[in-house]
């Protein structure tokens, strides 16, 4: 027996996904470039410094991505190449060398009506290491990736024409929890890589400011 028909029988439940709220903080979005990186850097040398130094909002860290590693006009001696993301704690004193990047006024907001960005300091190598500062880095790293690296010169390794490579970038609307930094915190890219070479590193970061998560 048909049945007349009385509209459908199940509803599917839609929404439109929308960023965190910020209300008088921001979303922000910045890309670093190192300067020519000398040969012979130590082992787990910090080479990128996100520091936290609000006390009445938080960052939080949506994204964090190596979007180009390259030698240049000197070649590395053949190896692999690695990169660790750190969480930082207690983040009493800036780290030193490098250059800290310029964060004001409408700098990297990705809205002109956001406020300017609350962050402490990002500072990125130049030439060399980083100096630490004074903090406390976790005992493991929250993410890490290693490249294959030949003896070419002026040569891609990671990222590049290949897309970047997401160091951190969770999953908030699957339930994945984003790196949350609450005053004195922060976080560290650090790098080992094999002898000789010159090269740089390009890393990218995105995140928001909020009063409460």
């Amino acid at each position: 027996m048909n049945l007349p028909f009385d509209g459908p029988r199940f509803q599917a439940l839609k929404f439109t996904p929308k960023p965190a709220d910020y209300a008088d903080a921001g979303h922000f979005s910045v890309a670093a470039v190192t300067g020519t990186m000398a040969a012979g850097m130590a082992g787990n040398s910090e080479i990128f410094q996100f520091r936290w130094t609000s006390t009445t909002l938080l960052a939080l860290i949506q994204e964090v991505r190596i979007d180009a590693m390259n030698s240049l006009g000197t070649g590395f001696t053949a190896g692999v190449g690695t990169f660790h993301l750190t969480a930082a704690r207690g983040w009493s004193a800036a780290g030193t060398g490098g250059g800290a990047m310029t964060l004001t006024g409408n700098t990297n907001k990705l809205r002109t009506a956001m406020a300017a960005t609350a962050v402490g300091e990002i500072r990125v190598a130049t030439t060399a290491a980083l100096g630490a500062g004074t903090k406390t880095l976790d005992g493991n790293s929250l993410a890490y990736t290693k490249a294959t690296i030949s003896a070419a010169t002026n040569t891609v390794f990671l990222g590049g024409t290949t897309g970047p490579v997401r160091l951190w970038a969770p999953d908030v609307g699957s339930g994945e929890h984003p790196l949350i930094l609450a005053a004195n915190e922060g976080f560290v890219v650090r790098g080992t890589v094999p002898a000789t070479g010159t090269w740089e590193i390009a890393i990218g970061v995105r995140w928001a400011e909020v009063p409460a998560y």
